[in-house]
């Protein structure tokens, strides 16, 4: 059976907020199971807020392009 887990955390100080998740998916019998690693960050400045984040996975299935003479190896982020 696939199993989920993740952690995450947050923090602010001032205008500054700031946001780390950690994400698996558990495969049964298989040591290439997904991982995603998550930040983001909030920033106000007067009436002005940006943002940024970022995401990084691991052993990830990716969903076809649909472009022509792709493979199925080719949709496997490592």
């Amino acid at each position: 059976a696939t199993r989920y887990a993740a952690v995450g955390a947050s923090y602010k100080v001032g205008d500054l907020s700031l946001v780390a998740v950690y994400d698996r998916v558990f495969e049964k019998a298989s040591l290439d199971d997904a991982k995603y690693y998550k930040v983001g960050a909030q920033y106000k400045v007067d009436s002005v807020t940006f943002y940024a984040g970022y995401q990084h996975a691991e052993n990830a299935a990716i969903a076809k392009s649909g472009v022509s003479g792709e493979s199925d190896s080719e949709c496997k982020n490592s």
